[in-house]
């Protein structure tokens, strides 16, 4: 119907009523039906067309981001050499003293990893207690399946991925992704707390979340270190981070 169709779009359906109002009078009634279902086609069409219209003005409908504070603990600081031994995630809601849902494992080193002792001793993971651990990738599987999952109740929205020095944790987790083929669930840009805090009050670039926290006047966590502590501890953070940009914007 190649042919019948372009006609069918370069007729006005307004031209095709009045054709079917004078077959009518002249009772060619079987050729008035004919253009009237085409004047209704034709109506469909311009339809359709003022909505895509409407809808490439209007642009791609927006997202709401879901901001998942992420940590991990590692045997040192390079991805593919070392190893992610702890992981800890939750999202930035309204009750952070006790949230209802994370994310917290610890993780098997992948065969060959290195370990760095200086790195073992910040976190002071028990050996015994990784060699118990799950192998990394059913782990970030389950992972990236617990942060798709976020919002998923409710509207569409995009994970954003936030940490202190984010860009560490998030080298580290892209690898693994990588390394397992597993489709990263997170937005492709990562946010960094202390870059927040030195684009609005003029920290020091390269400040630790300790400096950002006496700004903002925290106190200082006492199990920092391990995955879940850090990971609540960023959440609220970054929550009083923006809540208090919000306040200075008008």
């Amino acid at each position: 119907m190649g042919a019948g169709g372009a006609g069918v779009r370069n007729i006005d359906p307004d031209v095709i009523r009045y054709l079917e109002k004078q077959l009518d009078s002249l009772n060619l009634h079987g050729t008035a039906q004919v253009l009237r279902s085409l004047a209704d086609q034709g109506d469909r069409m311009q339809k359709e067309a003022q909505d895509r219209n409407r809808n490439t003005q209007r642009g791609p409908a927006s997202i709401d981001p879901v901001y998942v504070s992420v940590d991990v603990e590692t045997t040192g600081l390079i991805p593919g050499r070392h190893a992610v031994i702890e992981i800890a995630a939750m999202p930035v809601c309204e009750d952070l003293e006790s949230p209802k849902k994370y994310f917290d494992r610890l993780v098997m080193p992948f065969m060959g990893a290195e370990i760095d002792p200086k790195a073992m001793a910040i976190h002071q993971i028990p050996e015994k207690m990784i060699e118990a651990s799950q192998p990394p990738g059913r782990l970030f599987q389950d992972f990236a399946f617990w942060v798709s999952s976020l919002g998923a109740d409710e509207t569409p929205k995009q994970k954003i991925f936030i940490g202190s020095n984010a860009a560490f944790d998030w080298s580290f987790v892209t690898w693994y992704f990588g390394r397992y083929g597993i489709e990263n669930p997170f937005h492709y840009r990562p946010v960094d707390i202390e870059t927040i805090a030195v684009g609005r009050w003029g920290i020091p670039p390269g400040s630790s979340s300790r400096k950002t926290r006496e700004i903002m006047n925290l106190p200082e966590e006492k199990t920092a270190h391990r995955a879940l502590a850090d990971a609540i501890a960023q959440a609220k953070l970054f929550k009083l981070i923006m809540d208090q940009i919000g306040k200075e914007t008008p």
